[in-house]
């Protein structure tokens, strides 16, 4: 009901028809800054609707951080066996770690890397991480991983998925329910 609502709204707004493409992630890691301690956040990003599909946080920027990211991402879209998706992220050794690229392969994922030294191949990402920083993490410094993971919640589950207008997507609002 929600979601023919919102799509209801999103083409009266004169945005254009929006149908889950399912075809290609990003994935990337940044820390955050809290005091005495930088927590690792993992997220990923869909490339059609720049919905956050997943996302995690750790003291730690690893395997398991990314792996955690990946596993919600999975669960939040419900995709179809085998996945049939390119997935795109740097050349960090957390994303050529074996039980990663097991998870990605038992999922029908295709993995893509950037060229080496060529950060814009990941721009998107990057681009996400660049807002976040803007409009949340360099405006305040986090008394605990807790704060900072409570507020990372409400900017991505909250705001940036659910009302941030998106000039790739004309400024419309982007559609929930990928």
């Amino acid at each position: 009901m929600i979601l023919k609502r919102l799509t209801t709204l999103w083409h009266a707004n004169g945005c254009p028809n929006w149908t889950p493409s399912h075809q290609g992630q990003r994935q990337g890691c940044t820390q955050i800054s809290a005091l005495n301690h930088w927590p690792g956040l993992a997220a990923l990003l869909d490339t059609y609707s720049c919905f956050i599909v997943g996302w995690a946080m750790s003291g730690y920027r690893d395997e398991a951080l990314v792996e955690a990211a990946l596993r919600m991402a999975l669960v939040q879209r419900d995709l179809p066996q085998p996945a049939k998706l390119i997935q795109h992220t740097d050349r960090g050794s957390q994303y050529t770690a074996d039980d990663y690229l097991a998870l990605l392969e038992a999922h029908g994922i295709q993995m893509s890397m950037s060229n080496k030294g060529d950060p814009y191949d990941n721009a998107m990402m990057e681009s996400f991480f660049s807002t976040l920083r803007a409009e949340l993490t360099d405006l305040e410094l986090f008394a605990t991983r807790q704060a900072a993971r409570t507020a990372v919640f409400e900017f991505i589950e909250v705001f940036y998925n659910s009302h941030r207008l998106h000039s790739s997507l004309g400024y419309c609002m982007q559609p929930i329910g990928i």
